[in-house]
């Protein structure tokens, strides 16, 4: 397991990650991130499935209401909702695919995984970054970068007087 050096390590792919694309073109970034393929919580789970959800719902609806003066007659409207989810599941697997182009494209190294920061930057020395398979898991690389910005985004809190009725799929943190 040789060292890799980079001039940016990215832990993350919560909002500050998208701050760091304004990183000069000619920096070389290692990127650390759970997911697998590179792609953030948001076009995976978030609102890109959600809004391809929508974009069907408000379709059906709006045929269902004006299909008749459009000129669209059926004898019954239905839904299959394999294809509907599918749909939804298509556009968020286009949109990684497309995360993974511009890492590739802009000389991004994705290392899906758990990071570990061991050293931080002292004087001339840079800082050290463990990434692991999992937790407790075994060591997969060890990236150096004068450089580190974690990027891991959040979760919700609940206030005590204002449960949310959302579900996340992480626990929320306790104060």
């Amino acid at each position: 397991m040789a060292d890799t050096q980079f001039d940016l390590i990215v832990i993350g792919g919560g909002p500050g990650d998208t701050s760091a694309r304004s990183a000069p073109r000619s920096w070389h970034e290692g990127r650390l991130r759970r997911a697998r393929p590179p792609g953030r919580r948001l076009p995976q789970l978030g609102c890109i499935p959600t809004k391809a959800l929508l974009k069907n719902a408000y379709l059906y609806q709006e045929v269902a209401k004006h299909g008749a003066e459009w000129g669209f007659e059926f004898d019954r409207l239905t839904h299959n909702w394999e294809k509907v989810i599918g749909r939804s599941r298509g556009v968020a697997d286009t949109l990684n695919k497309g995360i993974g182009f511009l890492f590739k494209k802009n000389n991004i190294a994705h290392f899906p995984g758990h990071a570990k920061i061991t050293r931080s930057a002292k004087g001339s020395q840079p800082c050290e970054v463990q990434v692991f398979d999992k937790p407790g898991g075994s060591r997969q690389h060890t990236l150096i970068a004068p450089k580190v910005l974690i990027a891991t985004g959040a979760v919700p809190r609940e206030l005590p007087f204002a449960p949310s009725t959302a579900r996340t799929s992480s626990p929320p943190r306790k104060p």
